[in-house]
């Protein structure tokens, strides 16, 4: 039973910290693109807006996921989930509340090959019209983080509902035993 208490208390702290990356990734998207900001020219209009009305949209959906998230964390310390082993309530609560993550995980993956492959798409050449000084340097690392925090998010919350669920059910298999 301690070893299922203690993968617990491991899978609550993993989830903690990708449920934060997942905060901290959305307030740090828009820095390699801030670049690409304000652009007024007909010729630079595609990547205006690519800013305005891809990006902003996809940062402001990670956001608000993000803040859920540490939303989560706080219902998961109400819960107690790191200091006992669920009770029936807990254990729904602690088994729903990851599946969100997991479903807005899939779908940012995929929105962020998207994305990708129209900013790759782009034709920076003309940003020296507006001003930007030297050449243009296309930055994806962005994305490829993004893919990573979200696949671990999946990872993550799929196995925390799944320790729950043991936790919880080898506990009351135990208490019944010793009854």
């Amino acid at each position: 039973m301690r070893k299922i208490f203690n993968l617990q208390k491991i899978m609550i702290v993993a989830y903690i910290i990708v449920v934060i990356s997942c905060f901290l990734y959305a307030l740090g998207f828009m820095t390699d693109y801030s670049d690409l900001f304000g652009l007024v020219l007909s010729k630079n209009a595609p990547i205006a807006d690519f800013h305005d009305n891809v990006l902003q949209p996809f940062n402001r959906d990670i956001f608000w996921m993000g803040v859920a998230g540490v939303v989560s964390i706080v219902l998961v310390l109400i819960l107690e989930l790191f200091s006992t082993v669920p009770s029936k309530f807990s254990l729904i609560c602690g088994c729903i509340m990851p599946i969100p993550f997991i479903i807005l995980s899939i779908k940012f993956i995929e929105t962020l090959k998207t994305i990708e492959a129209t900013y790759l798409s782009l034709n920076f050449s003309y940003l020296w019209l507006e001003g930007y000084i030297g050449e243009y340097v296309v930055k994806t690392i962005t994305f490829d983080i993004g893919s990573i925090v979200y696949t671990a998010t999946i990872i993550v919350s799929i196995a925390l509902i799944a320790v729950l669920l043991l936790s919880h059910f080898y506990y009351v298999k135990k208490m019944k035993v010793g009854a």
